[in-house]
């Protein structure tokens, strides 16, 4: 598709000095062919695309979709954002990105070279039943749900951002499980050739996200419309079902996670592997922090700490630790101090405000925040200090960070000024006068 041949479209310098900064990662890079919409829309996605680190090279593939179809970012977040993640991922075995032309292209061969690595095991998941027309099967780990789902447009099959997991071992109800019912003498063009039925303690749980045909329309496989998708089985197949529920304790992939924690070394290896979230179920947190920790709680800070120091742990590992741990104040101040100098390149300034809930500061504490943080995470603890502790700790913050980081003082100075607070105005002038003499 060529680019508009209006004649050229005028935009303001903040626009035009926008479009310059992110020309690299632009498939059409002169900016008179775009509709004051059309470039603002392009900028959004950019800079969106950019938040996760996608390669300019990368983005500027997309870019000229974006500028041919008129996609959205939404669009492009959910269509085009996987296949470059999972081009990069077999970027070896795939020819190179700019040899695709389409998205749906690019698609299909990930698909089918994803589908040929998938390697699953039988112990993977079981067969409740089968004839010569149809089997039911309960998938017992991600990849065997996505061998079973392969051709269909469920979350729990999907190569990059699978949900199977989050459904099975992020429901409070241990006993939720998902049927994939697959009919072998229908084509995968039937949207009844794959169907996915849910069921807990018994009860077949109709539409919902959990109860789907192959291209996941959930509000069709509603009585009766699940009847008729299923077809003259529908009774029989819902009979298998219920019993298989009934006999079952909890679902398979529950009931290893369980063992799983029980054994410390195991438990060590698969976090590492698969991360925190399969677990966090089967973790018993106190009600009153880190000095009171049950053995369990103790063993599973005790690798947390090693998890986050051996520089395995990556920015997302850093977020969900953190997430789960804000509440509970798990880590002691130690702890926190071996924290910061592992990983102060990826902690954030959020994310280390929710491990550690600062209630007053110290010499090692200011010396750490003011050395390892960067600066501009430095500024927003620098705000937190202020809006939080007492004027003394305000105080040694400032004192602490004026030699290497200047912004974070100037930000609480400024605060202070707001505030007509003249006592630590004159006391932030003493320390600036004092430090001057000294230098």
């Amino acid at each position: 598709m060529r680019l508009v041949s209006n004649p050229s479209y005028k935009h303001t310098k903040k626009i035009l000095d926008e479009f310059n900064r992110f020309k690299a990662s632009i498939y059409y890079k002169d900016h008179s062919k775009y509709t004051g919409d059309k470039i603002i829309n392009m900028l959004e996605i950019v800079n969106t695309l950019k938040n996760f680190r996608i390669k300019s090279e990368q983005i500027r593939w997309i870019t000229k979709f974006v500028y041919d179809l008129d996609l959205d970012i939404a669009v492009v977040k959910e269509d085009y954002l996987p296949v470059v993640i999972a081009h990069e991922k077999y970027k070896n075995k795939l020819k190179p990105l700019f040899e695709y032309d389409s998205q749906h292209d690019l698609f299909l061969e990930i698909q089918s070279l994803s589908d040929r690595e998938i390697f699953v095991k039988e112990k993977d998941y079981g067969i409740i039943y089968s004839n010569d027309e149809f089997f039911i099967a309960v998938p017992e780990t991600v990849e065997a749900s996505q061998m079973l789902g392969k051709g269909t447009s469920w979350c729990t099959a999907a190569m990059d951002d699978n949900k199977y997991e989050a459904y099975i071992l992020g429901n409070s109800n241990a006993k939720l499980i998902l049927y994939y019912v697959i009919f072998m003498n229908r084509k995968p063009s039937d949207p009844n050739f794959k169907i996915c039925i849910s069921c807990m303690e018994n009860n077949i749980i109709p539409g919902f996200g959990l109860t789907v045909n192959s291209k996941n329309e959930n509000k069709l496989l509603s009585p009766p419309t699940l009847d008729t998708a299923i077809g003259e089985y529908s009774e029989f197949i819902y009979k298998v079902i219920k019993e298989h529920s009934k006999n079952t304790e909890a679902h398979p992939m529950k009931i290893k996670a369980g063992k799983i924690i029980g054994d410390d070394i195991l438990f060590q290896e698969e976090v590492t592997k698969r991360g925190l979230y399969p677990f966090k179920k089967f973790v018993h947190f106190p009600e009153k922090g880190y000095e009171e920790r049950t053995e369990q709680v103790k063993k599973l800070t005790k690798f947390l700490m090693m998890f986050l120091i051996s520089g395995k742990a990556s920015s997302n590992n850093i977020e969900y630790i953190a997430n789960i741990t804000k509440e509970h104040d798990l880590f002691s101040r130690d702890e926190v101090l071996e924290i910061i100098e592992h990983q102060s390149e990826v902690l954030n300034a959020e994310n280390f405000l929710k491990i550690y809930r600062i209630n007053y500061l110290d010499n090692s504490i200011l010396y750490r925040l003011s050395n390892h943080f960067k600066e501009n995470e430095l500024n927003k603890i620098a705000i937190h200090i202020y809006t939080s502790l007492r004027d003394i700790d305000i105080e040694s913050f400032f004192r602490a960070a004026w030699y290497h980081k200047r912004e974070a003082c100037k930000i609480i100075y400024e605060m202070a000024y707001k505030d007509n607070n003249d006592i630590l105005i004159l006391k932030f002038d003493n320390i600036m006068r004092k430090m001057k003499q000294v230098s």
